[in-house]
């Protein structure tokens, strides 16, 4: 967290310890550099998992709009798989995540 006064409220803090959840303060002016090491390993790994389904054979066809052509509802959940395939794999990396917040 980012010692936002809503994250240092002691009502938020009391919400936080009841649901057995440990808080973590970034030392100030910190939190962005952090974000955008964790986002920018989360937005590789997502651009892995477009290629991945790329090369699974006709995907690229569907992709470009030709046979069988995918909607853009069909779009939009296939990036939305991507993004949380990306972060769990990023996340399980507790040691990268540790280091980046150290």
């Amino acid at each position: 967290m980012d010692n936002l006064d809503a994250q240092t409220h002691p009502a938020f803090k009391a919400a936080i310890n009841y649901l057995g959840t440990r808080d973590f303060f970034y030392p100030g002016g910190e939190k962005d550099e952090h974000d955008s090491r964790v986002w920018g390993r989360r937005e590789t790994r997502n651009r892995k998992q477009l290629q991945l389904w790329l090369d699974i054979e006709g995907n690229l066809a569907r992709w470009e709009g030709e046979d069988e052509p995918l909607t853009a509802s069909d779009r939009r959940i296939l990036m939305t798989k991507w993004v949380a395939e990306a972060k769990d794999i990023v996340d399980r990396k507790y040691f990268s995540l540790w280091r980046y917040f150290e």
